[in-house]
């Protein structure tokens, strides 16, 4: 399914999450990289003016991305977004699979969505001003009601191709290229920590040297951890290996239904099964600045 089809809740607190995951890791890597700089430059430390006016500037730079992320807290931003896109969406896959606790006639489970819709929103509060850019009304769509009103075959097949082989896909997807990303992260830091001892026993032999980049090195290896604890990838990448893995057994099972009352409770087993990230990413909000 495209994001549309979704409801119009759904769909803006997705496009804020992203856009505040996108800022958080720019300013955070921006700073990390103008604290760095600021090392390297005084290595070299030209003694003139300028050089000097440029190590204020990109210092100052730092600070104001620190100030920046300190008032505007994008992280907690994200992780509030993500977590009500995906709490609408669970939400709305239960609607249109006719899961509990939309089991009921096509009246009765559209007010139990909009009160439940109306629930989570309520519980993120702090995203009242996220915009609608698109200015998409519709919190049932056309696209959820026609899926509602398929046969129990052909709801079984959409839920096992667009919901649960989609997110086998992306728990994967997201696994491999968090494990990728921890080794490089791991090997630059290694690589860092590694020259600086050795530029520390260089300096032995050669004590009269001045400017050695010893603190650069440095430098970079404590930005490069901070990158690491804030963005987690090993724990991350056994945290979607293991959702993973929870996937496929759920997939197996769904060749195994041929019931209402069955599919019925399925699907709300599976779903709280996929709301553990955003779960996850609840706690992630809660958490203080």
């Amino acid at each position: 399914m495209i994001k549309i089809e979704f409801p119009a809740l759904y769909r803006a607190a997705d496009h804020a999450a992203n856009k505040y995951q996108r800022e958080f890791v720019l300013a955070f890597g921006s700073n990390v990289v103008c604290l760095a700089s600021a090392s390297w430059l005084s290595v070299i430390n030209i003694e003139t003016w300028w050089f000097a006016i440029l190590i204020a500037l990109v210092l100052a730079l730092s600070l104001s991305i620190s100030v920046f992320l300190g008032t505007n807290n994008p992280q907690k931003r994200w992780y509030a977004a993500r977590a009500l896109a995906e709490s609408v969406k669970t939400i709305s896959w239960r609607f249109m699979m006719r899961g509990e606790p939309y089991e009921d006639d096509d009246a009765s489970a559209r007010e139990r969505f909009v009160i439940d819709l109306r629930r989570v929103y309520s519980e993120n509060q702090q995203l009242s001003a996220i915009p609608n850019s698109d200015h998409y009304i519709d919190q049932i769509t056309q696209e959820m009601d026609s899926i509602r009103h398929l046969a129990l075959h052909e709801r079984i097949e959409a839920y096992k191709n667009e919901r649960v082989a989609d997110q086998y896909k992306w728990y994967v997807a997201k696994a491999l290229a968090n494990q990728k990303r921890g080794r490089l992260a791991f090997a630059g830091l290694y690589i860092c920590i590694g020259l600086s001892i050795l530029l520390s026993l260089v300096r032995i032999k050669f004590h009269n040297v001045d400017n050695w980049p010893t603190d650069g090195f440095v430098a970079l290896a404590a930005g490069l951890l901070s990158w690491l604890q804030m963005r987690r990838y090993q724990e991350l990448s056994a945290s979607y290996s293991l959702a993973a893995h929870e996937i496929s057994l759920i997939a197996v099972e769904i060749k195994y239904i041929n019931r209402e009352e069955r599919f019925s409770v399925f699907v709300g087993d599976a779903e709280n099964a996929f709301s553990r990230e955003h779960t996850q990413w609840r706690a992630r909000r809660d958490q203080p600045s």
